[in-house]
């Protein structure tokens, strides 16, 4: 997560998360589609970031592992 790709994807995870409760936040509250459909974005850039920090966190105990061998 501290290099190069892996800030510029958490930035932008983060990033297209803001700009989907930005939208949130002035979508009619009748329009339940586009309402469910925000969620999902912000849903999906939260669960991206947590898959990414747990293929590091995988990686880093395999190596743990095959160093322990």
């Amino acid at each position: 997560m501290a290099s190069d790709i892996g800030a510029y994807l958490s930035q932008r995870a983060n990033t297209e998360a803001d700009a989907a409760m930005q939208k949130l936040r002035r979508v009619a509250p009748w329009r339940r589609r586009r309402i469910q459909q925000l969620q999902n974005e912000i849903k999906m850039c939260e669960s991206f970031l947590i898959w990414l920090q747990d293929a590091v966190n995988s990686g880093h105990l395999a190596r743990e592992s095959i160093e322990n061998e």
